[in-house]
């Protein structure tokens, strides 16, 4: 495990790589039952290849996981969870829980990996200097995900108007369900972005949302960026929304939403328990 207490000014915490015989990277490691807990990371907003580039905290690249937990800390650069291939052999790949995200630009978490669950953090972009989307692909080199749970965390996005969830490649099994999102921007659902074979993500569900968002606009379900495959199976429901849904793909199921202020504590600090239900 890795754990107790951590920092750093520049560069990466740690990046986790599977080995390389020359010529290409193994698709037969991971990394197996550990634990990242409680770290307090303090890294700059941009990486140290590039002012435009978002920095890394903890990377896994290139490398299986089964049973990662990700706990109780605090970043300030984002947590790179790439292109890597599924391990089925736990309960998860990831569960990334009650952590705070405060990142100083870009994504908080980049998300290729299969049966990951995120769950119960708290994502706070109202400083985000290049707040594009909040998690997801960015290079668009993996072979799409299954199988990921988004759930039961606090979006306070101020008045930035962020992609909730990129998709460079094709993806099923999606599922963004009990969040709670705040602020005063237009946030999008999710951004289908260009692909190798325009196959189209399959069974994306977002239901039983609070968007508490005060955009005088509408919130956009779904936006498109040199990707043109419309989601298959998008499934809307059960959410609280302050303003109306717009975009939503043909052939999607909407159902059962309601159009009005989310119940919420509305007192005490941001995110909680002012967001709290």
């Amino acid at each position: 495990s890795i754990g107790s207490y951590g920092e750093k000014t520049s560069g990466y915490a740690m990046k986790f790589l599977a080995s390389y015989d020359g010529s290409a990277f193994s698709t037969s490691d991971y990394v197996s039952k550990s634990k990242i807990y409680n770290i307090k990371e303090y890294g700059k907003a941009f990486a140290p290849w590039g002012q435009n580039v978002p920095n890394i905290s903890f990377e896994f690249w290139a490398i299986g996981a089964e049973e990662v937990e990700i706990t109780n800390c605090d970043f300030t650069t984002h947590l790179s969870l790439e292109y890597d291939p599924a391990v089925l052999k736990g309960a998860y790949s990831f569960w990334v829980h009650d952590n705070r995200f405060k990142v100083g630009m870009g994504q908080s978490i980049e998300l290729t990996t299969s049966n990951t669950i995120i769950e119960n953090n708290i994502f706070d972009y109202r400083e985000n200097t290049n707040a594009w989307n909040v998690m997801g692909e960015y290079n668009q080199k993996s072979k799409g995900a299954t199988n990921i749970h988004v759930r039961r965390n606090y979006f306070l996005l101020g008045d930035r108007s962020p992609i909730l969830w990129a998709l460079g490649n094709p993806s099923t099994n999606l599922y963004f369900y009990n969040n709670t999102i705040n602020g005063t921007g237009n946030p999008a659902l999710f951004q289908i972005r260009s692909t190798s074979n325009g196959v189209a993500s399959k069974n994306l569900q977002v239901f039983n949302n609070a968007f508490d968002v005060s955009t005088g606009g509408q919130i956009t379900a779904v936006t498109y960026e040199g990707g043109t495959a419309q989601p298959q199976g998008l499934v809307v429901s059960n959410n609280h929304h302050s303003e109306p849904f717009s975009s939503i793909s043909s052939g999607a199921s909407v159902s059962n939403n309601t159009q009005t202020t989310p119940a919420l504590l509305r007192s005490g600090s941001l995110a909680l328990p002012y967001l709290s239900t």
